[in-house]
């Protein structure tokens, strides 16, 4: 109980600093990325029309600005996920059917687990009513599945399961796929640390910092299963 105390402690410096970290950030690039956005409408709005209708420069200036419009929007969504890490809403808690939660979420994420050969199974016999938030704990498992299904070769399978466990609920999220290594498992739910090459980093900080604000933890990582206790 006190390697566990001290464990949470710790985390809970390192979330405040990376919090901080985040809101730095967020707004450093808020500014530029809403000029050069701004910039982009401007050409397309003043200067697009100013080039002949089938000629190659104004397919390229189309093409170009287009691109423009598309990244500074890409950038714009991960600034986004920053913030929202910085300054996480307040819980909205009310009761919540987690089985029905947790369908709602394999539901939602059947199409990307179909698209990669995944199949998704759900296991909620042992669900039961909780006080929680469900927006964020939807975002929480949403964030949890898409990293299960990428992380799940093509003929695998993602599980997603509900108990009660010490007088609280837990919800596991299994997956067939390689595994975390030893060496990154102290840091995968750390802000900015990611595997994947087009990965933010975000996404597991944010769900640890959702687990963390309902009072509980993401405490055991078995195998090939993630379980968030709450």
């Amino acid at each position: 109980e006190h390697a566990r105390a001290q464990e949470a402690l710790r985390r809970r410096d390192r979330l405040t600093a990376m919090g901080e970290l985040a809101s730095t950030v967020a707004h450093e690039v808020r500014n530029p990325l809403n000029a050069a956005s701004i910039t982009a409408q401007r050409l397309k709005r003043e200067f697009l029309h100013s080039v002949p209708e089938g000629g190659p420069d104004r397919g390229e200036l189309e093409e170009l600005l287009s691109v423009m419009a598309s990244e500074t929007q890409r950038i714009d969504r991960i600034v986004q996920q920053f913030l929202e890490y910085a300054r996480p809403p307040r819980l909205a808690r009310e009761p919540v059917d987690l089985g029905a939660l947790l369908r709602e979420v394999a539901e939602r994420a059947s199409a990307l687990a179909e698209a990669r050969g995944v199949r998704l199974e759900v296991d909620a016999s042992g669900a039961e009513a909780a006080l929680a938030d469900p927006a964020q704990l939807r975002q929480a498992l949403d964030n949890l599945i898409r990293n299960a299904v990428d992380a799940t070769p093509p003929g695998g399978r993602v599980s997603l399961a509900a108990r009660r466990e010490r007088g609280g609920h837990a919800i596991e999220v299994r997956d067939t796929g390689r595994g975390i290594a030893p060496a990154e498992l102290p840091r995968i739910f750390d802000l900015y640390y990611t595997t994947k090459a087009d990965g933010t980093g975000v996404g597991l900080a944010i769900t640890q910092q959702i687990v963390t604000a309902h009072g509980g933890t993401i405490e055991k990582i078995i195998g090939d299963a993630i379980v968030a206790v709450f």
